[in-house]
């Protein structure tokens, strides 16, 4: 995959428009022999009648989920590959955008000037050469975390990614009233290539900062807690697509799926709502216009009898990654 096919058409910056719906663009190409691999490493468990990945010729829909480049990271036996569902009739390319601001949404536009190109690139490298806590906590938008964990986060950077190869501006990705402006960081290692999407956000005062939170894909727990079961409810950033993957407690009819991946993780796990509920609305509204893939910060919980990989979305909390506030 080069990066070039992950690039996006972003509405540029002075033309921003608060509440304005944003295309993410292009994801990743998808390919039959992948789609072959994700179905044998999708396990035991039962797949939906409507979504069967053993069909070649089936009209329903295929799960396979390729997680961004801008989330990718180096993950061993996946470089920057995991599994969305590809929809009935789709021979496209996935293409993931937020919800638009459309039937009458006001549109109001920004007074804050946005960061250039290279004033965007160098909030970036100044926030992730911080070694200071104190430094940190006035140049970095932290949220939950405190000032000594990102110290650590970006000290362990390049042991843990390698050095970065490139910074490749997005420009504007605004969710609703947040403003955002959003920066690819590029990693290689090993001549294993991953990336970082950093997302920046103005403070009250208007100083343009990094949101860590986003940037390190934080959960709550930590992904091995969460899977070894000891988390009964977990606060995570996923990429989320569609899915038709029903077991154990989750029932087709009584609940939808959701295909939940994370460039941390090398195995895609599953999500349910029911069929009706809050949570089903919010997810399903992610997709009404096509789209695919979409990053979301999700509250999971964990279901009596479900596998270590099943989880109920508790919680929608955002459609993104950087959490809206002045945190």
């Amino acid at each position: 995959m080069k990066s070039k096919d992950f690039q996006r058409n972003i509405t540029p910056s002075s033309k921003r428009q608060l509440g304005g719906s944003h295309d993410l663009g292009r994801l990743a190409r998808v390919r039959d022999k992948e789609l072959d691999h994700a179905a044998r490493k999708r396990g035991s468990g039962r797949r939906s009648k409507h979504g069967s990945a053993t069909q070649p010729g089936n009209p329903a829909s295929q799960v396979s989920i390729v997680v961004l480049s801008i989330a990718g990271a180096a993950v061993l036996g996946i470089f920057l590959t995991i599994w969305v569902l590809l929809r009935a009739g789709g021979a496209d390319e996935g293409v993931a955008k937020l919800p638009s601001g459309k039937n009458g949404t006001p549109q109001v536009v920004s007074r804050l000037p946005s960061p250039s190109e290279s004033e965007a690139v160098a909030i970036v490298k100044q926030a992730l050469r911080q070694r200071d806590p104190a430094r940190i906590a006035k140049q970095v938008r932290l949220g939950a975390a405190s000032a000594e964990e990102a110290s650590r986060f970006f000290s362990e950077l390049e042991k843990r990614e390698g050095v970065i190869s490139r910074y490749d501006w997005l420009s504007s990705m605004d969710q609703g009233a947040t403003l955002i402006e959003g920066v690819s960081v590029a990693f290689e290692k090993d001549h294993l290539k991953g990336q970082r999407l950093a997302l920046l956000t103005p403070d009250e005062k208007g100083v343009w900062k990094l949101d860590y939170e986003s940037f390190a894909r934080r959960v709550s727990p930590s992904w091995d807690e969460i899977l070894r079961g000891d988390a009964p409810i977990a606060t995570v950033r996923v990429v989320v697509g569609e899915d038709s993957y029903f077991n154990g407690p989750f029932t087709e009819g009584a609940w939808s799926c959701f295909g939940l991946a994370s460039p941390d993780m090398d195995e895609v796990m599953h999500s349910y709502c029911k069929v009706g509920s809050a949570e089903e609305i919010a997810l399903k509204e992610l997709f009404k216009d096509g789209t695919r893939l979409c990053r979301a910060v999700l509250e999971l919980r964990r279901v009596a009898g479900a596998g270590p990989r099943q989880f109920e979305v508790s919680k929608v909390i955002m459609a993104d990654w950087l959490l809206p506030g002045d945190s």
